[in-house]
């Protein structure tokens, strides 16, 4: 069999501003010698789903919760992975950096896939430096370092001093009685302002 289009009339039905055509054809048959035939058929093309996802904060400490948002301006349905939850609105908890994933779909079954990544902080890690040999009554050089942090703080088991503060990277520790008597003093380097904060240890033997 063959056909003709004898025409096609189309029209914009999109409402708050998602495009949906209508189209309207009709069709001629064309059979040999036999009286020809029309009949018509109508086509909605809807347009993607238009959608925006934005969370609470992008950079969170682990274990900490976020609350993720798809927006869009039809009735969609959301589905979200990894989590697998349904809906516009989702928290979740990440322990490490995590990408989101959510399918937005309209009621002609189209869809679309838009992904947000939330960053997850580490812990603090402090590193205070190799273990030290001294003379009694010396006073130590001592330099730390930090990662994932935003300061440091040191505290000893002995009696000594820090200079110029308990708080610079690089300090000189003025041993007390304490040290000298025991012979072994242990230095502690503790991060301060991170998600989760750690120690490290220096040993200064006399």
């Amino acid at each position: 069999n063959l056909f003709t289009v004898l025409s096609m009339n189309t029209r914009n039905l999109g409402l708050m501003g998602i495009p949906t055509l209508c189209a309207r054809i009709i069709l001629q048959s064309v059979i040999g010698i036999c009286p020809s035939d029309t009949d018509s058929l109508r086509i909605n093309i809807s347009g993607l789903p238009v959608i925006s996802v934005s969370s609470s904060d992008d950079t969170i400490c682990g274990g900490s919760n976020v609350t993720l948002v798809a927006s869009g301006l039809s009735p969609y349905t959301y589905a979200w992975t990894p989590t697998g939850q349904n809906g516009a609105v989702i928290n979740v908890s990440p322990s490490t950096t995590t990408t989101y994933s959510v399918t937005a779909s309209n009621l002609s079954g189209c869809s679309v896939t838009k992904t947000i990544t939330i960053t997850v902080q580490p812990a603090g890690l402090p590193y205070a430096g190799n273990d030290l040999i001294a003379c009694i009554g010396d006073i130590v050089q001592i330099s730390g370092s930090q990662q994932y942090a935003t300061g440091l703080h040191w505290t000893t088991t002995g009696s000594g001093s820090f200079s110029p503060n308990d708080t610079a990277s690089n300090i000189f520790y003025n041993p007390g009685l304490a040290d000298t008597l025991t012979g072994i003093t242990t230095i502690i380097l503790t991060t301060t302002g991170g998600c989760a904060n750690g120690s490290d240890t220096v040993l200064i033997n006399y």
